[in-house]
């Protein structure tokens, strides 16, 4: 095993020889996070879903709710800028997180409009909401419009990882909810480069 991350040790890379009867065997839920790459290139990756296909046991704690600025500076660093979208783009993320949560209950639009009660079997961690950034800024860098390219990163992270399908159209709605109404009442022709910094 070649251990790259220690560097050269007197001039050389240093080389660990495992013993033959050497076995590990690491355990992990996914909704709180994921294994590295340098971990995955060292083992075979092995999945197990839960009963019912589902990768999260209904008897495990959920992971506890993202506090509003946590999720804001995951935004930030991703090249989002502050203001009026950004907001949108937490507050659909934790609109999802919530029904997770209660089955959508008591979960509302920007206008006060409740979402249709739905159960959801994906963990929604903060990864979500990096994911949903990373091919938002991807999606905007090859000249895809805004409007789309919201909808089309969301429908990638969100809508296409639950497993159940009927929930499919309401998690889709919370998007257009949410971030869509911001670029009705603001149209302008580089509303693009305003959302986000390609500098970071």
């Amino acid at each position: 095993l070649l251990v790259s991350e220690c560097g050269l040790l007197h001039g050389k890379p240093r080389i660990v020889h495992p013993h033959p009867l050497f076995r590990i065997f690491l355990a992990l839920d996914p909704s709180y996070g994921e294994v590295s790459r340098a971990m995955r290139n060292r083992g075979i990756e092995i999945f197990l879903p839960g009963h019912n296909g589902v990768a999260r046991c209904s008897t495990l704690p959920l992971p506890p709710a993202p506090l509003r600025g946590d999720l804001e500076m995951l935004l930030s660093a991703s090249g989002v800028r502050a203001g009026p979208m950004m907001e949108a783009m937490v507050a659909a993320h934790v609109t999802v997180f919530k029904m997770t949560q209660s089955g959508g209950a008591n979960n509302r639009d920007r206008r006060g409009t409740a979402f249709s009660p739905v159960s959801l079997r994906m963990a929604v961690t903060l990864r979500h909401l990096e994911w949903w950034s990373g091919v938002l800024r991807l999606l905007l860098e090859r000249g895809i419009r805004l409007e789309v390219a919201l909808v089309a990163s969301w429908d990638q992270v969100y809508v296409k990882a639950e497993p159940n399908t009927a929930a499919h159209t309401t998690i889709a709605a919370v998007v257009s909810a949410h971030c869509l109404p911001l670029l009705i009442t603001s149209r302008s022709g580089d509303q693009d480069m305003d959302l986000v910094d390609y500098s970071c």
